[in-house]
Parts: structure tokens; sequence; C-alpha cells
């Protein structure tokens, strides 16, 4: 029992270094020139899971606790440099504690899909960080989500590579 202790409060600094890592990367360009930033909060996502819905894509969201969203657009006449910056620097930061779920890597193109095993085929804050084109793309979904219903979550958002995670 002490070493189960000991081996919890071990890696608890790690987890929440982690998890600290992804939003204090996320906090760093909120509100910078040339970022638009997405911030739900757990309170909008307990209305809506509260909410009547029948449609059964919609089902992952009653465990999704937050999601933070964060893109780069390059202003007319800008290099595409930033974009290709701020990619090494979310990899270098907020990879640690994550497990790579999907890899897309073309000409232009560099995504990742990450997430935390929460075990039986659950993920916990899923995250996306990416460029394509000289733009820079960060989405970190907070809460439980079941991978099979990941599915769904990849028709209904537009993001480059999504339809490879089944």
């Amino acid at each position: 029992m002490k070493k189960s202790l000991l081996f919890s409060i071990a890696f608890l600094p790690a987890t929440l270094f982690a998890q600290n890592s992804v939003q204090s990367f996320f906090d760093k360009y909120e509100g910078h020139s040339g970022f638009t930033t997405v911030k739900i909060s757990p309170k909008t996502f307990d209305l809506i899971a509260s909410a009547d819905l029948d449609d059964a894509d919609m089902a992952f969201v009653k465990d999704i606790t937050g999601l933070n969203v964060l893109v780069y657009e390059p202003g007319e006449g800008k290099s595409n440099d930033m974009a290709d910056k701020l990619n090494a620097e979310a990899k270098t930061l907020i990879t640690a504690g994550y497990e790579e779920l999907l890899s897309v890597k073309e000409e232009g193109t560099d995504l990742k899909i990450l997430a935390k095993d929460a075990g039986e085929g659950i993920v916990s804050d899923l995250l996306i960080v990416g460029k394509d084109d000289g733009e820079f793309v960060y989405v970190n979904v907070l809460g439980k989500i079941d991978v099979k219903k990941i599915n769904s979550l990849s028709k209904s958002v537009d993001i480059k590579g999504m339809e490879h995670l089944k």
C-alpha cells in the first residue's frame, strides 16, 4: 500500500506539469496579434449535456469538461516561420504524458493527435497540434472521450487529418 501511495505521489507532479504545460502554452499566446482563441468553459458543456439531445453523434459531449482552441494565421505578407516555431514549441512543451494517436505529415502539413489513456477504451485530454501551409492549430478537448465516439467528432470538425482518426 505504501509503495502504491509513493508511486502515485511520485507521478503526480509529472501529471500536473503536463497539464500546466498545455494550459500555459495556450495562455502564452491568447489575445496576441495573429491568433484566434476560443475557450469553452465546463459550464457550457454542462448546459449542452443537460439539453435533450436526440443526436447520437452529440452523445460524447456529456463527458467533455472544456475546450481550448488556438489558431495562428500569418497576416498579409508575413512569413510562415511563426507556424513552424509554434509547432516546434508545442511539441516540446506539451507532449509529455500524452500518447500519440495519429500523425499526418506531408508537404506543408505536420499534424499530431495525442491523448492520455484513461483505460477501457476511454481517452482524456485529447490534443490536436499542428501546422498546415503557414497556419498553426492547437485544440485541447478536456474530459473523457470514448474512443468509439471520436469518429463522430472527426466528422463534425473540419481539420485536415481528422478523417483518419477512427
